[in-house]
């Protein structure tokens, strides 16, 4: 079963945030500061009930969608894997850690974000997520996107997450370089203490996902794309399927995807529309 949510955006609506360098947002940390014309979610099988969790009503452990931490979504109704909740009070009671004591939110990050976590589970398949931007007038583009991860990406039935992009309706490329072959990583949990049972000071990996070479941890990074080309839209379509559950659960999370002007050299040095590939990226740390 495959259901889809669309929602549009009139053309031209662009939030007065969006500087004139760059010609859309989405996923922003303020939702306010969200600009695009199209944005919808294919989900693959369950059920999907609109704040990105799946499955049964009241099951937290599966998730692909967009939310964020608030007063009645607070970090503990995330699954184990996104939430960090190694500060939050453990039942063990007092002097103990939380037993899943990593993840990729944190005690006060309120941000929003994209999340993924076991969305493939139960033979669902893979789901996607769609944008579509307005480039029209645009000299040349990139897309930058913030992301990070927890865990060991070795199931071999998951559909390692990916980004694709096109122009115009050309054909789909990747814009950034994903594999589960750059580890050790050791990442680090909120939680600071230690006692007899658990540890909350980090986690070490094998096997993480990796972006363009570069190990992602908890704390978020954000990747460059180099330049995509010109047209009149540009689509970008992210895909995954996760399958682990619960202490051995594997989290990706994503947010802050903005769609710059990225001027093209004079002709002949580059390629252009549709998408002329990813010739370079750069990351940094948010």
């Amino acid at each position: 079963m495959r259901n889809t949510f669309l929602m549009s955006i009139a053309a031209g609506a662009a939030c007065a945030s969006v500087s004139e360098a760059q010609f859309g947002r989405a996923v922003s940390s303020d939702a306010a500061d969200d600009s695009f014309s199209s944005e919808s979610f294919t989900i693959s099988g369950g059920v999907y009930n609109g704040n990105a969790m799946l499955g049964a009503p009241g099951w937290t452990q599966d998730m692909f969608g967009i939310t964020e931490v608030s007063a009645t979504n607070t970090l503990d109704n995330l699954p184990n894997a996104i939430g960090d909740i190694s500060t939050l009070p453990s039942p063990f009671g007092p002097g103990f850690l939380n037993e899943f004591d990593g993840g990729v939110i944190k005690s006060g990050d309120e941000d929003r974000f994209f999340g993924v976590v076991s969305n493939g589970d139960g033979g669902r398949g893979p789901s996607s997520a769609t944008w579509t931007f307005d480039i029209s007038g645009a000299t040349g583009t990139s897309i930058s996107v913030d992301m990070a991860a927890f865990g060991d990406f070795v199931n071999p039935s998951d559909t390692i997450p990916s980004f694709t992009a096109s122009i115009d309706g050309g054909t789909a490329q990747s814009v950034f370089s994903f594999t589960n072959t750059g580890g050790p990583v050791t990442v680090s949990n909120q939680n600071q203490q230690e006692n007899g049972i658990f540890s909350g000071t980090s986690s070490t990996f094998s096997s993480p996902l990796t972006v363009d070479g570069a190990a992602l941890t908890t704390d978020f990074a954000t990747f460059t794309t180099g330049q995509l080309g010109v047209g009149a839209t540009l689509t970008l379509t992210f895909t995954a399927e996760l399958n682990d559950r619960f202490a051995s659960a594997d989290a990706f999370a994503f947010r802050n995807i903005v769609v710059n002007e990225l001027p093209i050299p004079a002709p002949g040095v580059l390629a252009l529309a549709p998408v002329a590939g990813v010739l370079f990226s750069r990351r940094r740390r948010v």
